[in-house]
Parts: structure tokens; sequence; C-alpha cells
């Protein structure tokens, strides 16, 4: 589970009907909650594309928060584009994870065990 990502949903704390989500790293598992670092846009562009990095801060959030677990370390496998030297951008074909496509060799009892690990964070 550690360096895995995840999808968080955030609430706006301006606007309490507001959610949106982030693409995070957990970098500690606890009894309830994860620490994590967020795959925060920088301000520099690259080829008109906002470049991505994980942040250098870490926050805890409770497990409740994760709205999807990524069976991967590579933000490359959940839509986004390395840039050698740069970062990530949003890749341009606009591929997202798909738990589906994953490799022939995973049976379901794998595939529901996520599930179960999820849980278990």
């Amino acid at each position: 589970m550690k360096g895995h990502l995840i999808n968080i949903k955030l609430q706006s704390e301006t606007d309490q009907t507001f959610f949106y989500h982030a693409t995070a790293r957990i970098v500690e598992v606890n009894e309830n909650t994860l620490k994590i670092q967020y795959l925060d846009q920088t301000k520099k562009i690259f080829e008109k594309a906002s470049v991505y990095k994980f942040g250098n801060e870490f926050f805890e959030v409770e497990k409740e928060c994760v709205d999807e677990y990524y069976n991967t370390k590579y933000p490359e496998d959940v839509g986004f584009e390395k840039i050698e030297g740069v970062g990530y951008i949003i890749s341009e074909d606009g591929e997202c994870y798909d738990p589906s496509e994953s490799s022939e060799s995973e049976t379901e009892s794998e595939v529901s065990s996520l599930d179960e690990d999820l849980n278990d964070l």
C-alpha cells in the first residue's frame, strides 16, 4: 500500500456543497488515517500543459476520504505522462486508470482483494 496512488475526495473550504478530487501517494498507513503527498499542479507549463509534481508537504487524511484506490505506484498508469526533468502532465490521450485492463494473470479473487485491502488500510 505504501507508495500506491489514491484519489481523494475533498470538500471545498469556501463552498460546502462543492467537492473535488485529487491524486495522492500514500506515504504512511495508520489505524484510521493515511499520510499522503498530493500530486500538485505547479506554475510550470510544458508545451501548453500544466506540470504536476508531488508536493514536499505531507498531509494526514481519514481513510474514508479515499474515493478510489489505484493498484499502482506510477502516475503514468492513472492518466499522467512523465516528462523527464520536468514532472508530469495530463496525458493527451486522456486514458485513465482502468482496473479491468490489469494484467491477464490477475485473478478475480486478486481484484476483489483490492477492496478488502483498502478497507484494511
